[in-house]
């Protein structure tokens, strides 16, 4: 399962520089509160063009992960399916919140904010979701012992 390796590689690639550009972006901002507000709030910031990138480019690698589920065996059914659906939720609402700007905080919401909201809202209401449902596909953890050569 060679493709499955390197899917899985590509995609962490993506996730770790995502991360790295946001870390970025949200130092590059001295008037924001980064507990008070959001990732978007800093993506309308002067320094928000990394932020978008950052989103971009997680929405990417999160994408990639999508065709390998179903490579990855046993078993397949409705939650797999819900998964993969989900995790395409995700993928597609961090496109569409990337892509699509937010107000400035404190201003008046418009169509595209709200558009922007709503797309942040499924992909993380879908994340979460997602990954209890491909939790349940992976092998049960070893007991204390197990493997230590007792």
């Amino acid at each position: 399962m060679p493709g499955i390796r390197s899917y899985g590689a590509l995609a962490l690639g993506g996730i770790v520089v995502a991360a790295v550009l946001t870390v970025i972006g949200h130092a590059g901002v001295n008037d924001l509160d980064p507990v008070s507000l959001t990732v978007s709030d800093y993506a309308v910031s002067d320094s928000g063009g990394i932020i978008h990138v950052a989103m971009l480019l997680l929405a990417a690698a999160s994408a990639v992960l999508i065709p390998t589920l179903g490579q990855l065996g046993p078993p397949r059914g409705r939650r797999s399916a819900a998964a993969e659906w989900l995790l395409a939720a995700w993928a597609g609402g961090l496109l569409v919140s990337g892509l699509v700007p937010t107000n400035q905080p404190g201003t008046e919401m418009g169509t595209t904010a709200y558009v922007h909201r709503y797309a942040s809202v499924i992909a993380f209401l879908a994340l979460p979701v997602a990954g209890w449902l491909l939790a349940a596909r992976l092998p049960p953890v070893p007991g204390p012992g197990a493997g230590c050569g007792r």
